[in-house]
């Protein structure tokens, strides 16, 4: 399936002026820690929190840890 959304792009978030990854990959990426349980959306907000499974999920999966802020 051929989409029109770019596979990689930066992007910066329009309220929080904080770079995040856009297009097909962070589309896919977000859907996969959505299913895993490896974040959660926060009610009423367009904001996404990072669950403890998430925590260990995203060091084993990328090597990444959750930022300080």
């Amino acid at each position: 399936m051929h989409s029109r959304r770019p596979l990689c792009r930066p992007c910066l978030d329009w309220s929080e002026r904080r770079p995040h990854l856009a297009g097909a990959l962070g589309a896919a990426i977000c859907t996969h820690a959505l299913d895993r349980g490896w974040v959660r959306r926060r009610a009423g907000t367009r904001a996404l929190e990072i669950t403890p499974a998430g925590r260990i999920g995203f060091r084993q999966a990328f090597g990444v840890a959750e930022a300080a802020g």
